[in-house]
């Protein structure tokens, strides 16, 4: 287990950002997938870290996988609608195809407004902003209380119902840290020792992340320690730790 990872909680990450991409033909590709690709959110939904369908109404995404190493790889002709962002999705990061599990596109809903605190199912996070229309919908996170060397189940994707999912508040530090915007739209965010939250105040504002799941392994582990102990360097200003 890197220490590094584990203690650092988000900074922006020394890569180059995604391409430029026609966000009208985004946009309708996602409204259009976001139906049809509801049979992988429900098989995604049986397991105990996935699928919005067990996070109740406040749930601010509309997600839709652009690829799932499960589902026969490229979803809906992704990789043929726009090729040169299925391009830089499986090149980024410098880890491999054969290491990525699956590639979702969060897309927050238009008329969605609040905070849902929360940890992803990845503990070592490899995020991409592919657009962040307005800075006044912030990133924040929050410490966790115990210093974890593993995910906890403390966040509401692990509980089914007709269980009730714990406050995860009640395993948090009360200070709220905000990530500052990422300079070149790529990210690592820890799900083991914080919980984050996009605090929305501003509906309607375009912003779309995307999620670049791995398989954890060592190779991978060890890349993604050296990216963000050179991106600590270069945006220690940007950095949170534990």
């Amino acid at each position: 287990m890197s220490s590094l990872l584990l203690n650092t909680l988000y900074t922006p990450l020394d890569w180059y950002g995604p391409p430029p991409v026609d966000s009208a033909k985004l946009e309708a590709w996602m409204t259009e997938h976001n139906i049809k690709l509801k049979k992988i959110r429900e098989y995604m939904s049986m397991g105990s870290k996935s699928g919005e369908s067990t996070l109740g109404v406040n749930y601010p995404w509309a997600p839709v996988s652009a690829f799932n190493r499960n589902f026969e790889g490229w979803q809906g002709n992704f990789d043929r609608q726009f090729p040169e962002l299925a391009s830089y999705f499986l090149n980024t990061f410098g880890i491999l195809l054969d290491d990525i599990d699956g590639i979702s596109i969060l897309p927050v809903k238009p008329d969605y407004t609040g905070r849902f605190w929360h940890q992803d199912p990845d503990e070592f996070g490899l995020r991409i902003n592919l657009e962040y229309e307005d800075i006044s919908n912030k990133l924040i996170l929050k410490k966790t209380i115990k210093a974890y060397t593993e995910q906890e189940a403390i966040s509401a994707r692990y509980f089914q119902p007709p269980a009730v999912p714990p406050d995860i508040n009640q395993f948090l530090k009360e200070e709220i840290h905000t990530c500052q915007h990422s300079p070149t739209g790529c990210y690592y965010i820890n799900n083991i020792r914080a919980a984050h939250t996009i605090d929305v105040v501003t509906p309607g504002k375009k912003c779309i992340t995307v999620i670049v799941y791995h398989n954890k392994t060592k190779p991978v582990i060890d890349k993604i320690t050296d990216l963000v102990a050179s991106s600590l360097e270069k945006y220690v200003d940007y950095a949170i730790t534990y």
